[in-house]
């Protein structure tokens, strides 16, 4: 469970709703399939990079923002422990612009194997005004 006071399930540290973040940031979907008997319909997830950057971090959001140089190597520092140089790598395939869109695919990428792990969290809950429930998946 993330432990910082500023980031509640319902509330990111933004303090926007998720409903709101996720409209606004454009939050990336995780899709996962539970295969067998009951479970032929796909499962949609919603995730953030930067809500799993902090989760990936301990509960604490990265201090500076992602498009920095100081940002870009704290997020792959954060990576390297899971991915080892795989980020890097990808990385030097795509023109700079693109760094961070291989970062933040990693990084959900990590959110995609917790969930098939099944040690994911689910934050939020409410429901949003299409009526869908707000949740962000870590």
């Amino acid at each position: 469970m993330l432990a910082s006071a500023n980031f509640t399930p319902s509330r990111l540290n933004s303090g926007k709703s998720l409903e709101e973040s996720s409209t606004k940031d454009k939050g990336h979907l995780v899709m996962t399939k539970k295969m067998g008997p009951g479970h032929s319909t796909p499962r949609i997830r919603e995730g953030h990079p930067e809500v799993s950057f902090a989760a990936m971090n301990g509960g604490a959001a990265i201090p500076v923002g992602k498009r920095t140089p100081e940002g870009e190597l704290l997020r792959l520092q954060l990576l390297r422990n899971h991915f080892g140089d795989a980020p890097e790598g990808r990385m030097s395939k795509f023109p700079k612009s693109a760094h961070n869109d291989v970062i933040d695919a990693f990084v959900m990428l990590w959110t995609a194997r917790r969930i098939a792990k099944g040690c994911h969290q689910i934050l939020g809950g409410e429901i949003a005004s299409h009526g869908i429930r707000a949740q962000i998946t870590i």
